[in-house]
């Protein structure tokens, strides 16, 4: 299968670079919609025999509408990018056609039965259980597209397409208040008029209600608003309280006559949120006020910091445009980290709240990117104002924005096959400090841009595994088509009419299997890494990269992890798994440790250095002295003293060919409703991987919870396949 898939790759590329081949890329893209007529008798013939004809319906609906596309792209003749996706989406397309006629023939004649596809009806908006989004007396999966008006436009086709989903990203403040005097109501009664098509065709519409769209004119009219920020998309200054004199009227006009609209699924708060701007009135103000009430006295800050200030006025702001505004790393960088992360939970709260008192009953998230809220980058990330603990107070769905992007085999000599491992962290830290669904409202399945193949395979490994950590709706980046390679839209999945058709294929699959998807997210993690933002704040050397090797580490032992923050001890929240895995945290504030003293668990520290200093810089006796029951370990021992500790999990993976654990499987164990035994199991690895499945040193019999077939030991799993099975 390696060779497979690199062979693939390799023909889908040559055929995408070719700008002038011998074919004729029309006469093929003709073939194909000449067999449309004949496709669509075989599915009306399969649904007036009462068989549900979800499946293949999908694959039809992407032919009909992709063979359109790459019809329009030949004719756009002088642009070589549409030419040459045209040809990949050709190439695509005649792979998906005889399968597409083995699956209706087997069906016609009885072979096979087509699997029936629970659905949700848009008659009532579904509530939240724990990870859960139910309805009609079960859990179902939602997911789809974003974010502009192609999504929109697209509503009636979206079922055939498998999709029960969309992000709608219009329209802000400034498309309700274009003018000063002016309201318009264009917006509103779009969104209206299409949440009423959405819930006619069974598709759920989450609202970016977009507060980064914020008019100018107001902000030229407000110019304490005015203030240089760094990063994101974000407008105008949150610190002024001008911004809520606007952002009132603008969610009272838009959600009253919507509130109670059964399509309207959610509302996201703001857009890939950041916050660090150059200093004003309204911040300092805010910031010398959060000094006051931490530190009560000057005295008490100048003690701590080792300072000599006179008053909290007199303490500095960071300035992201005067690297010399203040000294960073520092105890008055650590204090501002957490301030600015406070704050910035705190302004998104007041919003939720605003919202709420016009849609009590909608839940709301915000499309934070996971990378900040786990600091991949240490103080870069941390100097922004997300915080996932924080985040969670104010939101009933644990929202972000995130990526997995497909690996082709030559840019990896690891053998790894998509970069799993930046969703994954992002998706267990929010699992890990609340009990709500997980909404990646922006799902980066395809790197901007890139010209390249993406097999399907990918697409389905990453939405799964995806479910599995807790994401119950995903709308992925992004349903739209343009002619400019150089766009953000270019390379979208709406050039890539095969990877479209795993989208709609691993919908139903999860939504037949949600209850055993259910079981999985709900899973209590035997081992707990901690995440520590006074780390991040102070770059403590190699933290996050040793954040993301433990994680990588433990991840690949059959057992579920998870995340302890520093903020959830100072709150009081103890770990709840066996073993608590500390990467590299030297910096760590008094509380957190205090708390962490009273866990009678084992602790692994990845360096003798760990909690040797305060969030002030304040040295600590040696770790040892105040947590008996920790253990200093080297990143090549890890696995090995974590398994030990918590023991093996309930299924074994053992690869055949080395009679050991293979390093590119992701396992777990989970029990269903009737207390089964169900096994997930993915192969990130660009090789095929026969293994044996072992229950106390036993193989074990299984059947495939999808397709009800029994499962051969050995099981070879084939690159980025995951499959779910149950222990007869």
């Amino acid at each position: 299968m390696k060779l497979m898939l690199k062979t693939i790759l390799v023909t889908l590329t040559i055929a995408s670079s070719l700008a002038a081949a011998p074919d004729d890329p029309a006469a093929r893209v003709k073939a194909l919609r000449d067999r449309l007529p004949a496709w669509k008798q075989q599915l009306d013939q399969l649904r007036a025999s009462g068989q549900d004809v979800s499946y293949p319906l999908v694959s039809y609906t992407v032919l009909d509408n992709f063979t359109q596309y790459a019809q329009d792209d030949l004719n756009h003749t002088d642009n070589a990018f549409a030419q040459n996706r045209a040809r990949r989406a050709i190439l695509e397309m005649e792979t998906m056609a005889p399968r597409l006629d083995r699956e209706l023939a087997d069906a016609i004649a009885g072979k096979t039965k087509l699997p029936t596809v629970p659905r949700w009806d848009g008659k009532a908006r579904p509530t939240i259980d724990g990870t859960s989004f139910m309805s009609q007396g079960r859990p179902f999966i939602f997911m789809g597209y974003g974010h502009f008006a192609q999504v929109r436009n697209d509503i009636e086709k979206f079922p055939a397409y498998g999709i029960n989903l969309i992000q709608s990203a219009e329209f802000g403040p400034e498309g309700v208040f274009p003018k000063p005097g002016v309201t318009s109501d264009t917006y509103i009664e779009q969104t209206k008029a299409m949440l009423d098509r959405a819930a006619k065709a069974g598709v759920a519409v989450d609202l970016l209600i977009s507060p980064h769209y914020f008019p100018w004119w107001y902000i030229s009219a407000h110019p304490e608003l005015a203030k240089r920020r760094y990063g994101g998309l974000w407008p105008f200054s949150p610190y002024a309280p001008a911004g809520w004199d606007l952002l009132k009227p603008f969610v009272e006009k838009v959600l009253t006559p919507i509130k109670d609209k059964p399509a309207l699924f959610s509302i996201c708060l703001t857009n890939e949120p950041c916050n660090f701007e150059e200093p004003g009135e309204f911040s300092k103000a805010s910031w010398h006020a959060w000094l006051e009430a931490k530190h009560k006295k000057i005295e008490t800050l100048n003690s701590a910091w080792g300072t000599n200030y006179n008053s909290f006025d007199d303490v500095p702001m960071a300035n992201p445009f005067d690297a010399k505004a203040i000294k960073r790393p520092s105890p008055l960088w650590c204090d501002y980290v957490r301030w600015n992360q406070e704050f910035f939970a705190g302004w998104h709260a007041k919003f939720a709240q605003m919202i709420h008192e016009v849609a009590p009953n909608v839940p709301v998230h915000a499309k934070a990117t996971t990378w900040l809220m786990v600091s991949d980058h240490s103080d870069i990330d941390a100097q922004y104002g997300v915080d996932a603990t924080l985040f969670a107070k104010f939101s009933q769905i644990m929202g972000c924005d995130s990526l997995n992007h497909f690996i082709p085999g030559e840019w990896d000599k690891s053998g790894v096959a998509q970069t799993w491992w930046t969703e994954s962290k992002g998706y267990t830290l929010l699992r890990s400090v609340k009990n709500a669904p997980i909404f990646n409202s922006e799902n980066h399945l395809i790197q901007d841009r890139d010209p390249r193949p993406v097999p399907p395979e990918h697409i389905r490994c990453a939405l799964w595994q995806a479910a599995m950590r807790g994401q119950s709706p995903t709308t992925i980046w992004v349903w739209e088509r343009g002619f400019d390679p150089n766009h953000d839209f270019a390379g979208s999945i709406m050039e890539r009419p095969a990877c479209a058709e795993a989208v709609g294929r691993v919908n139903y699959d999860l939504n037949r299997v949600a209850n055993e998807v259910r079981a999985f997210q709900q899973l209590s993690p035997t081992i707990q890494i901690l995440q520590s933002t006074t780390a991040a704040a102070w770059a403590d050397p190699g933290y996050d990269q040793t954040l993301n090797d433990c994680f990588i580490a433990c991840d690949i032992l059959g057992h579920r992890i998870g995340f302890i923050t520093e903020r959830q001890l100072e709150e009081g929240t103890m770990p709840t798994a066996s073993v608590v895995v500390v990467p590299h945290v030297v910096h760590f504030s008094h509380n957190a440790l205090e708390a962490l003293k009273k866990y009678s668990g084992k602790v692994l520290l990845l360096g003798d250095d760990c909690f040797t200093r305060s969030g002030y810089e304040k040295p600590r006796l040696h770790v040892p002295q105040l947590l008996p029951n920790s253990e200093v370990v080297s990143r090549a021992d890890l696995q090995g003293t974590v398994s030990k500790l918590v023991g093996p999990p309930e299924i074994e993976v053992i690869g055949v060919q080395t009679a050991h654990r293979p390093g590119m499987m992701e396992w777990q164990c989970a029990k269903d409703t009737s207390g089964k035994t169900i096994i997930n199991i993915c192969n990130y690895g660009y090789d095929p991987m026969p293994i044996h499945l072992l229950h106390a040193g036993s193989p074990v019999h299984c059947v495939d919870v999808l397709s009800g077939e029994a499962v051969d030991d050995p099981l070879t799993l084939q690159p980025l396949e995951v499959r779910l099975l149950r222990m007869d």
